[in-house]
């Protein structure tokens, strides 16, 4: 199989997840449709299920810290990452996994008053910006 089939042939795949997408998409230079990051065990696993596929995507993951901040918290922290899969895996708790994935998301700056956004305590905004939820009005009234 040709890899432009292969490629074509995966992302046709129902367990495609976005955040896999993305990495199809960032390692193809197709265009930035997909910026989606994986979020729990189950996307982290669509991810790991790619890199098992496309092993030459696992070679070039630094590409996707261009994507996002979120991306660079994850490439960074890729190695640590897998093994919490792995053991989540064998215990069936994808729990730990799932805290230190946003845990390293909650250390993202807040794009309005610069202090971390803490666990789960953002709104996106239209691209890369990154707001508390009581920064985000603030934000739309300087429009």
């Amino acid at each position: 199989m040709q890899p432009f089939e292969k490629t074509l042939k995966y992302l046709a795949d129902r367990d495609c997840g976005l955040s896999a997408k993305a990495i199809i998409y960032r390692m193809n230079d197709i265009n930035d449709v997909y910026t989606d990051h994986p979020l729990d065990a189950a996307d982290f696993g669509r991810c790991m299920k790619l890199l098992s596929v496309f092993p030459e995507y696992r070679v070039e993951l630094h590409h996707m810290k261009d994507v996002s901040k979120e991306w660079v918290l994850l490439v960074d922290n890729w190695t640590e990452l897998e093994e919490l899969y792995f053991r989540e895996i064998d215990t069936n708790d994808g729990s730990p996994l799932y805290k230190e994935m946003q845990s390293l998301f909650a250390s993202i700056p807040c794009d309005h008053c610069g202090e971390n956004i803490g666990r789960r305590g953002f709104v996106r905004g239209d691209g890369d910006i990154r707001l508390h939820w009581h920064c985000e009005a603030m934000y739309k009234q300087k429009g």
